[in-house]
């Protein structure tokens, strides 16, 4: 199976590929998650998110925390 495979061909010797199939999905149905026109600027962080950024800024200001550089 795997020198099949290798080879390009299909894996179990017996399956037929070009027998007619019948596709059951359309995908012209479905609408993609990611096919929003929303532009990025919109986005707004929740206030908890906010919240620990602003606790990393004073932290990095006051100098209990240091960037990588520094620690270097």
């Amino acid at each position: 199976m795997l020198l099949r495979i290798r080879k390009g061909q299909v894996a179990h010797k017996d399956f037929k590929l070009n027998d007619n199939f019948i596709i059951e999905y359309e995908h012209k149905e479905a609408m993609h998650p990611f096919d929003v026109t929303e532009p990025k600027r919109r986005f707004v962080p929740s206030k908890w998110e906010r919240m620990k950024i602003f606790k990393i800024k004073k932290a990095l200001r006051e100098g209990r925390m240091k960037t990588l550089e520094e620690k270097k």
